[in-house]
């Protein structure tokens, strides 16, 4: 329930939460679409779908490398959705009274914040 509440919010679904919360889990280096697809467990074409539908949210970019004459995809976390993602992560332990603060506190405020970005 919290997770929908806070991707209703973000205009995303629960599954793309699931992702955003991968990437961010895993901010270190930038990712290969499918190294999110191993981690999440979703299939090439639904992580396919999950990324364009956050790039279009404005959450990650992709960004084309040349490794060894291939070229690579990975993505990258852009400014916005690490400001939202840190929030929600410093402040969050999933249940009861936490989840009830991150709400009043970081979720509701999010649109506003993302268009003074």
């Amino acid at each position: 329930m919290f997770n929908q509440a806070v991707a209703d919010q973000l205009g995303i679904n629960t599954t793309d939460l699931g992702c955003l919360d991968t990437l961010v889990r895993n901010a270190a280096k930038p990712m290969t679409p499918s190294k999110l697809a191993e981690l999440t467990g979703l299939s090439g074409g639904a992580i396919t779908d999950a990324i364009d539908r956050l790039e279009r949210a404005g959450f990650v970019v992709r960004a084309s490398t040349f490794d060894h004459r291939l070229g690579r995809v990975l993505l990258r976390l852009t400014p916005v959705h690490t400001q939202c993602c840190a929030a929600l992560r410093r402040h969050s332990d999933g249940h009861g009274q936490a989840s009830r603060v991150i709400w009043l506190t970081t979720v509701q405020p999010m649109p506003t914040m993302m268009t003074d970005l």
